[in-house]
């Protein structure tokens, strides 16, 4: 742990910390997490470092890494930011050119992000390709790495004559080390990226540090061969003088978007060569005195802060550039293929709220669920789908399997399956019945509990099938079929003791369905009722709430339900809960203080609805049996369901209480959907019990607009 946070795996390290994938229990999410160890969180490290986490504070861009949260630990301070996976555009850049209107875009994302960071009253001083990453998701670049960041307001920690950056990026300015840097020494940084996406290479190359550092500052590049305006955009950012490149980022991002637009760009190439005063001799002193500041990234030397007159005045007058929604989505449609969908999905992530957006949001998902675009036969019948990480945990008759797609799945573990969560750190947790025969008795156990390196460990919670798990501010709670709830600290279920349950919830007179923590607002959540898809009556099929902040909990509300309370899913930003509920084909929607909000209606499923029983709402949501319900990232809400051999999907915006796309006639049972942390959409299908189960892939991360 550091801080609150569960550690699941390092990342990288450098010269200003290590950076960590983190678990955040409370948020129910993945994080980075950059540490600078207490050995070294002194002096002007930990200046530097605080400076980092405050100028990303500052920032709030979709193109820039968000920070959210600055804390101190035992092991020393760190900054928690988005986990941003994805390829980094250095990796792109040198595996081959990259198209024109690609490389443009992406620069003008990266100039875009520069912009902000300006407006800020910042200057990032190491833009180049390294320090950008395409999400994996959407392909957005999101500009990284803040250590060098300098506010126009803050103490200066380098001084003139000292190399500050990376030297096959840096400015002429920054290698000579004579001048004050100013937003153009970014926009330069822009520049090198664009180079580089047009060139497959860094624009210069040497052996030796200080034969790299003298073609920065005088020699010309071997130009890309290019467009006119893409080539005049491209030697305009990094022109030798930083007077004869774009004064501000915001100006380059109107020249990138003239260029795609196809208007003519104000950018005329600057003279091909600028002397400096700096000579060789001078250069070499330079570069012996910068040397290891470059290699190692160690903290500058501090100096005098400068008077104002000394700063960049150009760093308080930027302004964001101004954006043209409507331009930015006819440039998106007139694109094609995975271009297009790329920048869709940027769309509907910098305009959720346009009048446009929902009809886009229905459009990509109707064609994502048109067909699957991968799948997997599994070796048995399934129960149900969750993630360990990058790879899904597939639950299959008496075997869990743990799969990434484009591989072979493999076994991890034997047993009666019935139910199963992710833990932070790589764990799992499993309801798998066993028996054993210990001195002569039979002891039987229900859980297993799986750790990142593959051990298990099995543990009784009670002599009863486990139905349902939840885990949420250090407790692990079970659901069993005889309506028992316990409560176990994870931190024993980890250790190598016999967990003691902290909590025990009044019993059900039904099995417990389904369990749903929300740790921020200390809620627990669970429902009863027969997990048959009959209509029959239990004795108990209720919603009911706990406060956790008490103990023992106390029960804040409960609810009768019409039929057999099925799975609940809690909204990834609001205080609603979705429940369905089976027999009456419902999907509920509750707010925290028991309210039911609405009940969904699928209009194409009125027609094939099965039976209604007293004080069902009237509303269905689908023609056959609710199995599967799920958020994505975004709110908007996935559910599947069928019968024997007829199967299908639905997407849901619970806020408008309106169906977006459907998919039907699917052979078959879906009997889960799941969505990964990575916002991917996997299904499991249950052909027929003498079949294998079906594991398949949806593309809808552009309808859902992450």
């Amino acid at each position: 742990m550091i801080g609150p946070y569960q550690v699941v795996r390092q990342l990288g390290q450098g010269g200003m910390g290590t950076v960590y994938e983190v678990h955040d229990a409370q948020a129910k999410r993945n994080l980075a997490l950059k540490l600078l160890p207490r050995a070294r969180a002194q002096g002007k490290a930990a200046t530097r470092f605080m400076r980092e986490a405050q100028a990303l504070a500052q920032v709030k861009h979709p193109n820039v890494v968000t920070i959210h949260d600055v804390g101190e630990d035992p092991l020393g301070l760190y900054f928690v930011m988005d986990l941003v996976r994805g390829q980094e555009v250095v990796e792109l850049a040198l595996s081959g050119v990259v198209p024109e209107r690609d490389a443009a875009e992406l620069a003008l994302g990266v100039a875009e992000a520069v912009a902000a960071i300006h407006a800020a009253g910042l200057l990032h001083r190491d833009v180049k390709p390294d320090n950008v990453v395409l999400r994996a998701d959407r392909g957005t670049p999101i500009l990284l790495d803040f250590g060098l960041a300098l506010s126009a307001d803050s103490d200066r920690l380098t001084k003139t004559g000292q190399l500050v950056g990376t030297p096959y990026a840096m400015s002429p300015e920054q290698a000579s080390g004579t001048r004050e840097l100013t937003p153009a020494t970014d926009v330069y940084g822009v520049g090198v990226i664009l180079y580089m996406l047009l060139a497959g290479k860094p624009p210069f190359e040497a052996d030796q540090l200080i034969g790299l550092l003298a073609k920065v500052c005088q020699e010309d590049p071997v130009w890309p061969k290019a467009s006119p305006g893409l080539s005049a955009i491209m030697r305009c950012a990094m022109a030798k003088d930083p007077a004869l490149r774009y004064p501000t980022a915001a100006e380059l991002c109107r020249d990138l978007e003239r260029y795609l637009a196809g208007e003519r760009v104000s950018a005329a190439p600057p003279p091909s060569r600028l002397p400096l005063t700096l000579g060789l001799v001078g250069l070499a002193v330079l570069v012996l005195g910068g040397l290891f500041a470059v290699l190692t990234q160690s903290p500058p030397q501090p100096t005098p802060t400068p008077s104002a007159t000394q700063r960049p005045s150009a760093t308080r007058t930027i302004r964001p550039p101004r954006r043209n929604p409507l331009r930015e989505l006819s440039r998106a449609r007139a694109a094609e293929g995975e271009e297009g969908r790329r920048l869709i999905a940027r769309w509907l992530e910098n305009y959720p709220e346009r009048p446009e957006a929902d009809a886009l949001r229905r459009a990509y998902l109707t064609r994502g669920l048109k067909e699957p675009i991968g799948s997997w036969r599994s070796p048995a019948p399934l129960a149900y789908i969750n993630s360990r990480g990058e790879r899904l945990v597939i639950g299959a008759a008496r075997t869990l399997w743990e799969w990434i797609p484009g591989s072979s799945p493999e076994p991890i573990l034997k047993g009666d399956l019935s139910a199963g969560i992710s833990a932070p750190e790589g764990w799992l947790v499993i309801g798998a019945r066993r028996t054993s025969l210990v001195k002569g008795k039979t002891r039987v156990v229900n859980l297993a509990v799986l750790n990142a390196s593959g051990g298990v460990r099995w543990m009784g919670s009670r002599d009863s099938r486990v139905t349902s798990l939840a885990l949420g501010g250090g407790t692990l709670w079970v659901g069993h079929g005889d309506g028992s709830i316990l409560g176990f600290p994870w931190s024993e279920v980890q250790g190598s003791a016999k967990p003691t349950p902290s909590a025990i919830l009044p019993e059900f007179e039904s099995p417990v369905s389904s369990l749903a923590i929300d740790p921020e607002r200390k809620l627990l959540f669970a429902t009863s009722g027969e997990m048959v898809f009959e209509n029959r009556d239990a004795p108990d099929r209720r919603l009911v709430a706990w406060s956790l902040e008490t103990t023992p909990p106390t029960k804040r509300f409960e609810v009768s339900l019409p039929g057999s309370g099925g799975k609940i899913q809690l909204h990834p930003t609001r205080d609603l809960l979705v429940l369905s509920v089976l027999w009456v084909q419902e999907l509920r929607v509750y707010d925290y203080s028991g309210n039911m909000v609405r009940s969904l209606d699928g209009i194409q499923a009125r027609t094939g609805t099965t039976s209604i029983l007293a004080g069902a709402s009237g509303s269905t949501a689908h023609s056959q049996q609710i199995r599967g319900v799920c958020f994505l990232p975004n709110g908007l809400l996935l559910s599947s369901a069928g019968k024997v051999d007829r199967g299908e999907i639905r997407a849901w915006d619970v806020i408008k209480g309106e169906e977006i796309a459907t998919k039907t006639e699917l052979e078959g049972v879906v009997f889960d959907i799941h969505v990964t942390p990575r916002g991917e959409v996997f299904t499991a299908r249950f052909l027929r019990a003498d079949q294998p189960g079906l594991i398949e892939q949806w593309d809808l991360v552009a309808g859902a607009g992450r």
